[in-house]
């Protein structure tokens, strides 16, 4: 079987499991019953005859187990029972599933506002035309003065032309 056919037949099975473990317990079942007349024939009691099947089988219970690892994904299986998990918990308890989702919206939408603001100020490039002629304007005054001087916008006009 291709790796595709195998992997849509895994996810199937994963919804219709209770039918495949019906189908199973019924092929094992018939197993267990044709390996208890073999011995039956060989001339054992019911009970050793049973006994000896069981031990021959190696447990029914670790043999299903086995098949049906081996029919699932585990990964999908364990999420799907999770989330009926989660859907009963839910409906028992009205009031936590309110808080709960609540909360979550609440978080996801922070979350969105908080990225879109720092996306528009901190990630984005400043939409300027003429990025070459930007400067920087600083003034500083000695740690002696008590007042700082006006900038002078005339004195400004001159360095920029420079």
């Amino acid at each position: 079987m291709n790796t595709f056919r195998q992997l849509v037949h895994r996810t199937i099975s994963c919804f219709r499991s209770d039918s495949l473990d019906r189908e199973l317990a019924e092929e094992m079942s018939s197993h267990l019953d044709f390996a208890i007349e073999e011995n039956l024939k060989a001339g054992m009691t019911q009970a050793e005859a049973r006994r000896q099947a069981l031990i021959q089988f190696g447990g029914p219970e670790q043999a299903k187990e086995s098949q049906r690892d081996a029919r699932r994904l585990p990964i999908l299986d364990a999420a799907w029972q999770d989330l009926r998990f989660g859907l009963r918990m839910f409906h028992k308890n009205p009031g936590f599933t309110a808080i709960a989702i609540f909360t979550l919206a609440l978080g996801i939408g922070a979350n969105s506002a908080i990225f879109s603001v720092v996306r528009g100020v901190l990630l984005r490039p400043l939409a300027n035309q003429d990025e070459d002629r930007l400067l920087y304007v600083r003034q500083s005054a000695p740690a002696s003065a008590k007042t700082m001087s006006h900038f002078r916008f005339q004195k400004f006009r001159i360095l920029a032309r420079t």
